[in-house]
């Protein structure tokens, strides 16, 4: 009877013991094993469209973008390059010259000599610049210059009779300006492709014209005027893709004031009523100001794969205000024509 009591215990402690046990056993680690990577996928591919209104300029769109809704990248071809180009042109001048005043005593009237009508020729006109690495900022300078001459006969050239008129346009014009690009995106909308340059810099140009008139009273009348000046110049080339990511569509506006020295000559030779010969010469000269407006819309195409050579074709026209004037004078200078241009960047 004293032991039960003892063998009671013993059973009771082993039954809690085993459960102890079975809680503390060691916990083993599952191990997993990859056998394949996971799948990466590829961003997707990008189409480069090269905008013809600014030759070499790049633009990148992903398949879920609009293609007439682009991102300009800066990849536009840096480095040297040239333009040239040539127009066929018609200038004309407005004039209003007059002498004011007899050129001599002897005289009895002043001078006013008219201007012939002036020939079609040609407008050269040369760029050379620098574009900067990114392609949006450049250097350049610019040259055009034309020369052209016409003739024209008068039935009532003096007071005695027939006559002929030959007139002469000599035009030279230098830039040099720094030019900067713009890409414009409207955010209203799927638009083309649009693309902006502002350039400002400086202007110098040089207008000489002359006209030399023979007659029966008339032995020999001439008039000259030569206007050289320089002054501030600014303008804008907007273009914009149209007929496809190679042809686009441009417009340049470009506007000069120029201050510069106004140098006119008058010579008159002619019979008097009494039969005798009578002339002399008059010169003046001032300093004057000069306006200068310049327009040309036109068409610009990416005839090759290269986007570095482009060509365009439009119409120009520009006028020359106040070349020759003074406070009795006035004159205008217009031309017009065709533009027909090449650019290559090396």
């Amino acid at each position: 009877m004293i032991r039960t009591p003892s063998l009671f215990l013993c059973a009771l402690v082993l039954s809690l013991a085993v459960p102890a046990a079975a809680v503390a056993q060691p916990y083993v680690a599952q191990q997993y094993i990859v056998t394949q990577a996971p799948e990466i996928v590829p961003s997707p591919p990008r189409t480069i469209l090269v905008d013809p209104g600014n030759a070499g300029v790049v633009a990148q769109f992903s398949p879920g973008d609009s293609p007439e809704y682009l991102v300009a990248e800066n990849d536009w071809p840096s480095g040297w390059y040239v333009a040239l180009g040539v127009g066929l042109v018609k200038p004309h001048i407005n004039s209003g010259i007059t002498s004011g005043a007899p050129v001599s005593a002897a005289l009895p009237t002043a001078m006013h000599l008219p201007i012939a009508p002036l020939d079609w020729t040609a407008l050269p006109d040369v760029k050379i610049g620098y574009r900067f690495a990114g392609g949006q900022d450049e250097l350049r300078v610019r040259y055009q210059g034309l020369f052209s001459q016409g003739r024209q006969f008068f039935a009532d050239f003096d007071a005695w009779g027939s006559g002929v008129v030959h007139s002469r346009l000599d035009f030279n014009m230098i830039d040099v300006d720094y030019v900067s690009r713009e890409f414009i995106n409207w955010a209203m909308g799927p638009a083309p492709a649009r693309f902006l340059d502002i350039l400002f810099g400086l202007r110098t140009g040089n207008i000489f014209f002359d006209s030399n008139g023979f007659g029966n009273q008339v032995i020999w009348q001439g008039m000259r005027n030569n206007f050289v000046g320089i002054g501030p110049h600014v303008g804008v080339d907007y273009s914009r893709s149209l007929f496809g990511p190679r042809c686009g569509v441009y417009l340049l506006v470009d506007a000069a004031g120029l201050i510069g020295s106004l140098r006119q000559d008058f010579v008159d030779v002619r019979f008097l009523d009494n039969g005798s010969i009578a002339g002399g010469r008059l010169r003046r000269s001032d300093c004057i100001g000069v306006g200068n407006l310049q327009l040309e819309p036109g068409i610009r195409v990416l005839p090759l794969a290269d986007p570095r050579f482009r060509v365009s074709i439009g119409y120009t026209w520009q006028r020359w205000w106040y070349v020759g004037d003074t406070f009795d004078s006035n004159a205008d200078v217009t031309i017009q024509g065709i533009m027909f241009r090449g650019e290559f960047t090396f």
